[in-house]
């Protein structure tokens, strides 16, 4: 799935002077602003196009598949916190527990409210540091009943386009806030929130 959507960025944005690069993994560090910037702007104008995409009965009113969430903090503050209320030894994944919390809230609303209902969302992470968390957050959102099950799964992001482009997107979302850069392409990343 987005394979088509990461493929065109690929070798239209990111590596256009290149040969045609379908196993090439992009990855937000190694790209400038200026190519973030052009890559979610294209991004907007092809992802309707991607074929491996099923854009029937999609929960939000425009036609746009592709879609992004995001979790803000400051990590060093919020493992002081945690620390602090947990004890060192209880706070190890707590971070990423909010932080991975925060970044499906929107699915649940989206999911509630969406007709007919789905059953169901899958979320693919791409690091084994997010196993014993996706574990933990699962088992906390199984018992509430008007929830739609969620599983995750961790994957190479190599081989998941998918996980590819969120990777740049969080990259672009970084920079802008550390830094104020990728101010256009965060325009763009807006209109694709959840």
């Amino acid at each position: 799935m987005l394979r088509s959507t990461k493929n065109k960025i690929s070798d239209n944005v990111i590596y256009p002077r290149d040969e045609p690069s379908p196993g090439r993994e992009l990855k937000g560090a190694e790209i400038t602003d200026t190519k973030l910037n052009s890559a979610f702007a294209y991004l907007r104008k092809i992802g309707k196009g991607d074929g491996t995409i099923v854009t029937a009965g999609l929960p939000w009113s425009d036609r746009q598949p592709i879609r992004f969430t995001s979790y803000e903090s400051e990590s060093e503050l919020g493992s002081r916190i945690s620390q602090d209320y947990l004890g060192e030894g209880r706070s190890e994944f707590l971070d990423q527990i909010v932080g991975l919390s925060s970044a499906i809230t929107p699915l649940f609303r989206l999911l509630a409210r969406h007709e007919p209902n789905i059953e169901m969302g899958h979320v693919l992470l791409d690091a084994e540091t997010w196993k014993t968390p996706s574990d933990k957050i699962e088992s906390l959102v199984t018992p509430i009943e008007w929830i739609p099950e969620v599983r995750f799964s961790v994957h190479n992001s190599q081989a998941v386009p998918g996980i590819q482009l969120a990777d740049i997107a969080a990259h672009m979302r970084r920079s802008f806030i550390m830094d104020g850069d990728c101010k256009e392409g965060q325009s763009y990343l807006n209109e694709l929130r959840l």
